[in-house]
């Protein structure tokens, strides 16, 4: 239909495009101007064109807007609406309405397993005035269920009077097939923080970091290794120790050891309140990425003992964030020095000896900052976030997130990606199927999305995990965990000695290693 000249535009903040193609604007501006194109006036807010939902999971709102109101002042327009889904001509629902929403009944939605769904609307003005219509959605639901749960961050800000609010930050389990949640830990801000954690679905594993915000330097940021399904709460919760700025560690597949990015000086600007520098550096880095200047280290778990890992721990570059390939041979991880960009490298484990790392082609040396590696569980690809990371990699309104083969090669900015908006913190599920990830496309507060990446790499629109949080709570870090409810993270050890000497002789040659080189 065409649309009369004479409107009135009520919303210029036209949902962005959530499955464009990769050369396409994904901006609003672009969106918009694709929708005053199309010759239709009303658009769906949910679900997303091109999205496909995990099976079993519930049921989606279908909802709607008119965007563009032909002009009547004479009254408020009502319009009885007629919402037709499909498949391949086949009609398997039509229904009227008043409201603009509905959510089909779980039975119905089950039955549409394995169906890519058209989803049709139109709506008739009651008062005679020119109709509305809105242009059709594909919608698939597919014949796979998630694997796995999901474990969030969730941030909520706290505000006592006029000052600077404290924050709440959690760990909560969700769910997804049917949006139970539960919360395993809570800190505030004003004592301590959480975060910088990573799950391995494998070992059932979940580590994270507590920052406390007062006490020894050396103690203010300790490792724990949680197991979500151990019963037993004096096994579930390990302090593995106590070290100044660990960040994103990682298990390894075998279950064995860990890939630690540790702070290999106490020169750690403006990071950690209170005591700092002992160390002197002759290269200054900056705050961009990750405190500086930091190592790859090797913990293992069974002897207490731990090195740095050759190719991972040059004394002038910051090695960070490393990721194990599937078989525990490589290690991927992000490198980069003072006034250069953020590079991603591999090299061979090598039971430790390491290798020479080289850079991942497709994801260096692009101009760019290339950050966030994750492999998938299957070997193929490496899932990695690209964006101008000069004022931190937390979360950029400049971060995509793109896909490159495990071994390097073109890489590929997935679809779901919206121009402008940060896109980054994915994480794979354990069949290399759906892509986990927190975006702000929905506002200026990050929530987590699924997607499903297909054989060929290519990713479908997002499906939001709705878990029930209120609308100050922000959502980030989002990782797959291993199915089934587990029990709440109590019971924090006291110090482990061993880590406290073992730190203490890591940054001892830390600190001759470099002043070797000067």
């Amino acid at each position: 239909m065409k649309i009369s000249a004479q409107v009135l535009i009520l919303a210029l903040s036209i949902r962005p495009c959530a499955a464009a193609a990769s050369d396409m604007d994904t901006s609003a501006a672009g969106a918009l101007r694709r929708f005053l194109a199309s010759g239709y006036d009303t658009q769906f807010l949910s679900p997303f064109d091109g999205s496909v939902y995990p099976n079993r999971f519930p049921p989606p709102k279908f909802h709607w807007r008119v965007v563009i109101e032909h002009v009547d002042f004479r009254r408020e327009p009502n319009f009885a609406w007629r919402l037709r889904i499909s498949e391949a001509g086949k009609s398997l629902f039509e229904g009227n309405f008043t409201d603009t929403s509905w959510t089909p009944p779980h039975e119905l939605w089950d039955s549409w397993a394995g169906k890519t769904l058209t989803v049709e609307l139109r709506g008739e003005r009651q008062d005679g005035f020119q109709d509305c219509s809105a242009p059709p959605i594909t919608v698939k639901i597919d014949t796979h269920v998630l694997p796995d749960d999901v474990l969030l961050r969730s941030v909520e800000s706290v505000w006592s009077g006029p000052s600077v609010p404290s924050v709440n930050i959690s760990y909560l389990w969700v769910d997804p097939t049917n949006r139970k949640t539960k919360e395993l830990l809570s800190m505030n801000s004003e004592t301590r923080c959480l975060g910088c954690h990573s799950v391995d679905t494998k070992n059932d594993s979940l580590l994270f970091v507590q920052q406390l915000l007062d006490g020894p330097l050396e103690m203010r940021r300790r490792l724990f290794r949680y197991g979500p399904n151990e019963r037993d709460s004096g096994k579930a919760l390990r302090l593995l120790g106590p070290m100044n700025s660990i960040q994103n560690s990682r298990l390894s597949p075998a279950g064995d050891v860990i890939a630690c990015p540790v702070v290999t000086s106490s020169r750690n600007v403006n990071m950690i309140p209170g005591e700092v520098a002992n160390f002197e550096y002759s290269q200054t880095f900056e705050q961009r990425y990750y405190p500086p200047l930091q190592d790859i280290v090797i913990y293992d778990l069974k002897t207490d003992g731990m090195a740095p890992l050759p190719g991972a721990s040059r004394p002038d570059y910051s090695e960070v964030a490393p990721v194990w390939s599937p078989d525990g041979k490589k290690i991927a991880f992000g490198r980069y020095r003072y006034q250069s960009k953020l590079d991603i490298y591999t090299l061979d484990y090598n039971g430790g000896k390491g290798g020479t790392a080289r850079p991942l082609r497709g994801a260096s040396g692009n101009g760019l900052d290339n950050y966030f590696p994750e492999y998938s569980p299957d070997g193929r690809w490496i899932a990695f976030t690209r964006g101008d990371a000069g004022g931190g990699t937390f979360a950029r309104d400049t971060s995509d997130i793109y896909l490159v083969p495990a071994q390097g090669g073109a890489a590929r900015r997935l679809e779901f990606n919206v121009d402008g908006v940060m896109d980054s913190w994915h994480s794979w599920s354990s069949d290399s199927r759906w892509l986990l990830y927190s975006s702000k496309r929905g506002g200026i507060t990050t929530k987590a999305y699924i997607a499903r990446i297909g054989e060929d790499g290519r990713a479908s629109a997002p499906v939001e995990l709705e878990c029930g949080l209120g609308p100050g709570q922000r959502v980030n870090m989002p990782y797959w965990i291993k199915k089934g409810e587990p029990a709440p993270i109590s019971g924090f050890p006291q110090e482990a000695p061993s880590w406290r000497k073992a730190l203490k002789r890591m940054w001892s040659a830390a600190f001759s290693r470099v002043h070797e080189k000067t």
